[in-house]
């Protein structure tokens, strides 16, 4: 048995369902949608169809106009869903919350009871109710309905928000800080909880953090929020930029990157001069390995509005992706030129010098990096080795003793400190013996490729040429068979130098980053 009607009754006449006011003044997709789910309900009412279907289509228009705040169209199809379907419990669900969204509480309470006699178990109708009990003054039954639904759901914020009222509103002013403190400290822009917290305090004699909290939480701000599946499909309704932004941007950072394009497209239809909506579609773009595509979006953004340094760094990401470092560099540049502090593009604009061989002005850009963030590792990493590479080799020390005070166990560091010894000219025999032996004791431990190609350096800066080619030969073979092809590029360049009989004068080459591909020692070593 439904909770409105019995089975046995006869159904009650379809009430009409009044067109929303003002509709041709909705965007064109918000439009759309309703005439889309009108016309569909209108071709159930003519072709005199089962009575659970056309409940379905009543339902899922009052969703529509519940969602649009059109209140008597979607309470008028809401209840013709119910009638027509009177075992179908979220079409009463809806109503309720229709109620609640428009304050009508004297219209929700009854309704409340019945669905909690038929749902017991659903914490978010607890809440409910509570709420209303609350402003119906039942003080007693309202703290009952939060315990209930917190003992349901320990994390429902709302119910702890009830729990911290009915406290206060029963006059147990101590409880009542005591539940909403906490919540505040997860919510502290909730202006519902510092107010309450305020008067909380101020009941409690804590006459100063109440001022505070009062003067803080002003008359604005959104509920806190209250998740259910139903709540969440009819939100799923909502044709808004907004709305359809968030899909794309939840999809972007879950890495469903062609869904994320699809939303953000939606968006950007609906508002098309929002620049985050596009910025994140740019990247929604390339993530989905559509550079070119990215590529247009990003200059069509900063066609319109040059100079913002997100859509930069955007477009030099895809330049960068189609292989054009020139126009890379120059984005990043003009990223950071922009925002002074935007470490990714001071970083990115490095990265792409040092590969590009314009070593002086990589420097100048991992300084800077390292200025925003003095915990940038591989920034501090970089501008050691550059300095070393540079010929600075004394600040390259002083550099690198800094990067170990600040990271004393790395083993990068460790590395770069061993190479620091192979690649200078004046370091002694006996430096560099002991450092061979450290880079074979390091590759016995760990045989990856960063180890064996220090082991090789070793030999080379010692004048065996003939064990270093053997160790970097192992070393290109393993960087030639993973998947990292930059590996391979800078283990043959060492390799042929190895070759002509030229030990190493830089500590790290432009391209070499960590990578976990392990080698096999050579034979006989």
């Amino acid at each position: 048995m439904g909770i409105l009607s019995s089975c046995s009754e006869p159904p009650a006449p379809l009430r009409p369902v009044p067109a929303p006011t003002a509709l041709d003044t909705l965007d064109p997709p918000v439009r759309g949608a309703y005439l889309q789910r009108r016309s569909h309900l209108d071709r159930l009412l003519a072709a005199e169809t089962e009575p659970a279907e056309l409940a379905q289509a009543f339902g899922e228009l009052g969703m529509w106009l519940h969602v649009y705040r059109y209140r008597n169209a979607a309470e008028a199809a809401y209840r013709n869903a119910e009638d027509l379907a009177p075992d179908e419990l979220r079409w009463p669900f809806y109503r309720a919350h229709l109620y609640l969204l428009e304050g009508d509480q004297a219209a929700a309470g009854p309704l409340l009871e019945q669905l909690l006699e038929e749902m017991p178990e659903d914490p978010v109708l607890r809440v409910w109710l509570g709420e209303v009990r609350l402003g119906q003054g039942r003080h007693a039954e309202a703290a009952k309905l939060f315990r209930t639904a917190l003992e349901m759901a320990p994390d429902t914020t709302r119910a702890r928000l009830g729990a911290g009222k009915a406290a206060l509103a029963s006059g147990d002013a101590q409880r009542a800080v005591d539940i909403l403190q906490p919540l505040l400290e997860a919510f502290p822009e909730a202006s519902e909880i510092q107010h309450s917290l305020g008067l909380a305090y101020r009941n409690a004699g804590d006459l100063d953090r109440a001022r505070q909290l009062l003067a803080e939480a002003g008359g604005g701000g959104e509920p806190l929020p209250l998740s259910h599946p139903l709540l969440e499909e009819m939100q799923a309704l909502r044709v808004s930029a907004e709305t359809y932004a968030a899909r794309g941007n939840q999809a972007l950072a879950e890495g469903r990157f062609p869904e994320a394009v699809e939303w953000l497209r939606r968006a950007a239809a609906i508002d098309p001069g929002d620049r985050d909506i596009r910025i994140n579609l740019g990247q929604a773009l390339l993530r989905a390995g559509r550079v070119d595509d990215g590529l247009t979006e990003y200059d069509a953004l900063l066609q319109r509005e040059p100079g913002i340094p997100l859509a930069l760094f955007g477009r030099g990401l895809a330049h960068s992706l189609a292989g054009d470092n020139a126009a890379a560099i120059a984005d990043f540049r003009a990223a950071a030129e922009a925002d002074p502090r935007y470490l990714e593009a001071r970083l990115n604009l490095a990265q792409l010098l040092r590969t590009e061989g314009r070593l002086e002005e990589a420097l100048e850009s991992y300084q800077a990096a390292i200025e925003l963030d003095s915990t940038q590792r591989p920034a501090r990493l970089w501008r050691t080795a550059l300095l070393a590479q540079l010929g600075r080799r004394d600040e390259a020390r002083r550099a690198l003793a800094d990067d170990l005070r600040l990271f004393p166990d790395d083993p990068e560091l460790a590395t770069l400190e061993s190479r620091l010894i192979l690649s200078n000219p004046r370091s002694t025999p006996a430096q560099r013996q002991q450092t061979l032996e450290g880079a074979l004791a390091g590759y016995r431990a760990q045989p990856l490729l960063v180890r064996a190609e220090t082991v090789a350096m070793a030999y080379a800066a010692l004048g065996d040429f003939e064990s270093a080619i053997q160790w970097q030969t192992a070393a290109a073979e393993a960087a030639a068979a993973s998947p990292f092809p930059d590996a391979a590029v800078w283990t043959r360049e060492r390799l042929e130098r190895y070759r002509r009989q030229q030990p190493l004068e830089a500590p790290r080459h432009p391209r070499e980053r960590p990578t976990n591909i392990g080698v096999r020692p050579p034979a006989g070593s």
